[in-house]
């Protein structure tokens, strides 16, 4: 059953046949771990799952440098799943640099175990001269039974290309990324006089010692690249003061203070942002009334996180920053009998912000130019339907100490699923799988956790 096929499925078909909970297990690699080629080689390169039992689903992300390689084709076909009845998949390459897979076992057949198995064969064309890798952008997982989580990176395989077909690919234009000695990272190539040279990946640099690759942002120093202690260069200055960190951004040395963060008026201390040098009072209170998608009746009460955030964000490189987090706060919210959910939040920060929202179950929601002021503050977010908190996030680690990551993929269908066991579940009150939060597990809640996974991952707001 292809991507497109799968959901055209029935609902109650699925509620009765997907059985996956998120789980690590086994070790998973790419077979040739490093390969040399001609443009215009074909190279194959397989993902396996080793020492894993009870395998029923995996998601694998990968990325490489579509100037060096392309990818041709991805197959699932002969893999691990041979031999049960049906599967979910997911295989999608069309996007250059990115390759998503994903499969699930449907039905009743037993969940195979992997020793060297295969997940994948993916094809891919030498394109041009140059260094790549064929990396997991994001760590993968298996699921199982088990309902256990734990990390795990795989080694990348890497790959050269080289026009005069010996192991040496022609070294990058940007010689700023090479070294003539070897050093820790880099890989050897060809200079155009035909001498040896040790280069950095794409983004990376030699350090300052010419003894590793580091972060070319990081300006090759071992100091902190500045984006990574605040991506807003305003706040930033070339002498220290105080709370400022000391890094370093393109061989520049400067001091900046962290996020949320922003140097005073007189520029020799950081402080809060919108504090306008001290004049921010922590005096306000929010009533906010808000809605659940599936959620329409008085149910149980849960907690909400609140999140308020610069509310400029800082364009940085092209991109919106989602805006520096200027304060946190969790509280009860209790629906009504149409499901309006209220909570109230004390001794937030009085000023103009982002305002974001988020359930146990469902992404988070932001609302901008939110202002508070000393004192009780009310809004009303329950009346626009756009405004609802979107059903079906379940599953990964995110902040507030949540259990959840802001995204729905196919993880979070998995840990529904898991939980849903018969007909109705009872006494489960509070656990992240009861998304319309009733105490129980029922096909509502599996059908809310599929009803938004529209593609691969769908995040909430930042």
């Amino acid at each position: 059953m292809n991507y497109k096929q799968s959901f055209k499925a029935s609902l109650s078909a699925l509620a009765f046949l997907l059985s996956a909970s998120p789980a690590f297990a086994g070790t998973i690699s790419i077979s040739p771990s490093s390969s040399s080629l001609s443009p215009n080689d074909t190279q194959d390169y397989t993902v396996m799952l080793d020492s894993a039992t009870d395998v029923c689903s995996y998601e694998l992300h990968l990325s490489y440098d579509p100037a060096v390689i392309s990818v041709q084709t991805v197959s699932t076909t002969n893999n691990i799943f041979d031999g049960v009845f049906n599967t979910f998949d997911i295989v999608e390459y069309s996007n250059p640099g990115e390759i998503v897979i994903s499969q699930a076992r449907l039905g009743s057949s037993a969940c195979p175990n992997a020793n060297n198995s295969t997940l994948a064969v993916i094809s891919a064309v030498a394109v041009a001269d140059g260094l790549t890798s064929l990396d997991f952008s994001q760590n993968p997982f298996t699921a199982n039974s088990s309902f256990t989580q734990t990390s795990h990176t795989p080694a990348p395989a890497n790959i050269i290309v080289s026009t005069t077909g010996n192991s040496l690919p022609a070294c990058p234009t940007d010689n700023s990324r090479c070294s003539s000695t070897n050093i820790t990272g880099a890989t050897e190539c060809e200079n155009i006089s035909g001498t040896t040279s040790y280069c950095c990946q794409s983004g990376q640099v030699p350090n300052a010692e010419n003894t590793a690759c580091v972060d070319s942002n990081n300006g090759g120093s071992n100091l902190t690249a500045c984006s990574d202690i605040n991506p807003d260069a305003s706040a930033c200055q070339t002498n220290p003061f105080t709370g400022s960190v000391h890094c370093q951004t393109n061989n520049v040395e400067q001091y900046c203070c962290p996020i949320g963060q922003e140097p005073n008026a007189e520029g020799d201390a950081c402080v809060d942002i919108n504090n306008g040098g001290g004049n921010q009072t922590n005096d306000a209170d929010l009533t906010v009334k808000f809605r659940l998608q599936g959620i329409t009746s008085a149910v149980n009460s849960q907690d909400v996180y609140l999140t308020l955030k610069d509310d400029v964000p800082v364009v940085k490189t092209g991109q919106a920053n989602p805006g520096a987090i200027i304060s946190t706060a969790t509280a009860t919210a209790t629906p009504d009998s149409r499901g309006v959910h209220t909570a109230t939040f004390n001794g937030l920060p009085t000023g103009t912000y982002k305002l974001c929202l988020k359930a146990k179950s469902h992404l988070q929601k932001c609302f901008n130019s939110v202002s508070l002021s000393s004192g009780a503050n009310s809004m009303d977010f329950s009346t626009e339907p756009a405004s609802e908190l979107v059903a079906g996030d379940v599953a990964g680690i995110g902040n507030n100490n949540q259990t959840q990551d802001n995204i729905i993929s196919a993880e979070d269908i998995a840990t529904v699923n898991a939980a849903f066991t018969d007909f109705v579940v009872e006494g489960v009150a509070g656990i992240k799988a009861d998304i319309n939060n009733d105490g129980r597990i029922t096909i509502d809640d599996l059908a809310l956790s599929i009803l938004n996974y529209g593609y691969f991952q769908i995040p909430g707001d930042e």
